[in-house]
Order: structure tokens, then sequence, then C-alpha cells
């Protein structure tokens, strides 16, 4: 997972978070009780929570970031400043993720710092050398990861514009994955609505990427460096 991918610290945290392949839930969590980082079950729905911040020997330490599994596709999350890099969503895993066309959604998003609100997830490809970490960003605060000459292509999709930013190639060093970032950035930002995610990759697809199965798919908050919190619902979502 991560942000601002011109920032080499957060290469970093990505790494770490790249799933090797499709994730086994753990056992349901549950509801409203504050969860240290990890991944599982709750609601119906697939979880994911990362943090830079968390290591195995600290189990319930993920910094100051406050995590709630809620009913159904609901979740908050709380952070501030000491967070470092975090994200947490829900949504699909395995051939679930992969099933899904489109997502509708609410959230009430605030931060002071660089965030995101965004559909997120991990695709495998056809080069086993890396996989594939996308967003389809509904809101941003402070950090627009595809403007200017980084804007490769355009999707209009949803009422809106996207921007699209792609064939980011993140290396980390000898004896870590690579692996490839793909950004669409809508231009009015919104709190609720639909994401086609079928269109995006089709849009993605038509730029010479080229992905696979999926890991995961979540919709998500992501913070760096700030303070913040999130109020998040997947309202419906269709699949194939």
């Amino acid at each position: 997972m991560k942000f601002c991918p011109l920032i080499a610290s957060l290469f970093a945290a990505s790494a770490a978070a790249a799933p090797a392949g499709h994730v086994l839930p753990r056992a349901d969590s549950a509801e409203g009780v504050l969860l240290p980082p990890g991944r599982g079950r709750h609601g119906g729905f697939y979880y994911e929570f990362w943090s830079d911040k968390y290591t195995p020997s600290k189990a319930n330490d993920a910094g100051p970031i406050l995590y709630r599994n809620l009913e159904g596709g609901r979740y908050k999350v709380q952070w501030n400043e000491g967070t470092g890099n975090f994200v947490a969503g829900k949504g699909w895993n395995s051939t679930d993720a992969d099933k899904v066309k489109s997502v509708t959604y609410n959230a009430t998003f605030s931060a002071s710092g660089t965030s995101y609100l965004s559909l997120y997830g991990w695709m495998t490809t056809p080069n086993p050398k890396w996989n594939v970490e996308y967003y389809i960003i509904d809101n941003w605060i402070k950090y627009h990861p595809a403007q200017g000459e980084r804007i490769v292509g355009t999707v209009e999709t949803d009422g809106a514009v996207y921007d699209i930013r792609a064939g980011i190639h993140v290396t980390m060093g000898l004896h870590d994955p690579d692996w490839r970032q793909i950004f669409s950035v809508r231009r009015e930002k919104r709190t609720a609505g639909t994401i086609s995610r079928e269109k995006h990759l089709e849009a993605w697809k038509a730029l010479g990427e080229s992905f696979d199965s999926h890991t995961y798919s979540v919709m998500a908050v992501e913070g760096y460096r700030s303070t913040g919190e999130a109020d998040v619902t997947v309202l419906s979502y269709e699949a194939a």
C-alpha cells in the first residue's frame, strides 16, 4: 500500500503491504471494537487495515490510528500526525473481488493533510516480477497524484472525468518485490456515489496496462502524516 509515489519512504511502506497471493481472511471480527492492523471479514465484507507503524511484536500498537468495523459495509477510522502511512477499508478479496463491476458508497471524510478516499486494490499481472496497486480516487487532500505531465489519459464515467496516471514502476531493491501503480483521479471531488470500476479497468488496458486477478479491492481511506477522520459505508455493489 501506499501513498504519494514520489515519496521514497512510502515506497517502503507499499512493498511491506504488497500481498504475495490471495488472502485467507481470519474469522469474522467483532463489531465496534478497536482493531490492530490486519485483514479479515466483518458484516459480509472483507476488510484490510495496514499501518507502517505496526509490528507483530506490538500487536496492539498501530500508532495513533483508531479503526472500527461497524454494521455491514461500514467502518470508521481516526488518525493524527504521528500516524505515518496507513490504509483501511472494506470490500472484497480473491474471486469475489474479480466479480465486482461497480461500487456505491457514501462517506464523511476530512483531514488536515495528505489523504485519499478511493476504491483501492491490488492485482496480479502476467509478469511474475510485479503486481499492480491501483487507486480510483474520488476525493484527495493536499497531494494530487495525477496532474500536469503525469496524466497519460482520461476516462469519463459516473458523471465526471477522471485523470489517469499509469506506468509507474516502483523498485524497492534487490530482495524486495517491484510493483506498478495506476491512479484514476476524479476532477470534481465527492464523498458519495457510484464508482464503475469496470470502466477504469478498460481505460487502463487501453493505455497498455495488463493485469490478471484481484488480490483484494476495498473502499478505502489512506492517510500520510496528517490528522483526520472518516466514516465510510459500502452501500451496494454490482457483480458479474
